[in-house]
């Protein structure tokens, strides 16, 4: 007698899309790791979507992380020109 795993993998289906909606990173990490079986067509191809979208999601926070780190570069530059200029006008 085959166990029905509908249930297990509609549960999977909208936790995925819970943590999507939250961005909760950690959330889609513990769920890949525990990926379900899929039996349904329709429930592969939402998985499919969903995975999309947080490979989307994971480009979108890598961006904003490039950029914020961008930003703390130029500072720390400013900051280590400013501080020579001061050296050189005789202020520090």
């Amino acid at each position: 007698m085959e166990r029905d795993t509908q249930p297990i993998v509609q549960n999977w289906l909208n936790s995925f899309k819970v943590a999507l909606i939250n961005e909760d990173t950690n959330l889609i990490n513990m769920l890949m790791d525990s990926i379900c079986e899929f039996t349904q067509i329709e429930d592969m191809l939402q998985a499919q979507s969903l995975i999309k979208e947080s490979i989307h999601l994971y480009e979108r926070k890598q961006n904003i992380i490039a950029q914020k780190l961008n930003n703390l570069k130029k500072n720390r530059k400013f900051l280590n020109t400013d501080n020579d200029t001061r050296r050189v006008v005789g202020i520090v």
